[in-house]
């Protein structure tokens, strides 16, 4: 499951709810570091696939997100 904004507020809530569930959790953060790598720590305790990935979508083309999924 790919979810982006996820380092704080509702977006965290759903990356832990749905990896408690199983979920394997790929998560976009873009400035919240810190944030992100506790999340990360917390998520692969749930699902060791999961990770956060850092990146800037606003300027994202769809050849850049095809790279980042790899």
């Amino acid at each position: 499951m790919i979810i982006t904004g996820c380092a704080k507020g509702f977006g965290q809530y759903l990356a832990l709810r749905l990896a408690s569930h199983g979920a394997t959790i790929i998560g976009h953060y873009k400035d919240s570091a810190k944030e992100a790598l506790v999340l990360e720590k917390k998520l692969k305790s749930l699902n060791p696939n999961s990770r956060m990935i850092q990146a800037d979508l606003r300027s994202a083309r769809p050849r850049d997100a095809q790279g980042a999924a790899r």
